[in-house]
């Protein structure tokens, strides 16, 4: 088991520790853990036939890497929720993006254990 990142860390610095990935991994692992299970499948081919389409989950993913407090990663969460790209058709009901409640889990799970609760 790695040691606890220190108390002033970033998410980024507190998943990577979490989950036992090098630093250069945060943002495909941590993608990957949230996008909707179907859409881990297939946003290779999404992205290869419309570029950019993740580009509202991966803001989000970048966005949260800096957070040093629990509060902002709920913050992030609830702009991503607002962003005007997640009202498409195919990201609101096909979902392919992110699981807001996958990531907000996933980013609530690595807190608490970050901090030893």
């Amino acid at each position: 088991m790695q040691p606890a990142p220190p108390i002033e860390a970033s998410f980024r610095q507190r998943f990577c520790t979490h989950f036992g990935v090098p630093l250069a991994d945060y943002h495909a692992v941590l993608l990957r853990h949230t996008l909707h299970p179907h859409a881990r499948w297939l946003h290779r081919v999404v992205e290869r036939i419309a570029p950019g389409w993740f580009t509202a989950d991966r803001a989000l993913v970048t966005e949260v890497s800096t957070a040093t407090a629990h509060r902002d990663l709920h913050f992030s969460l609830e702009d991503y929720n607002l962003n005007p790209r997640n009202r498409r058709f195919a990201r609101r009901v096909l979902r392919l993006c992110i699981s807001p409640r996958r990531f907000e889990r996933v980013c609530d799970d690595v807190w608490v254990a970050s901090i030893g609760l």
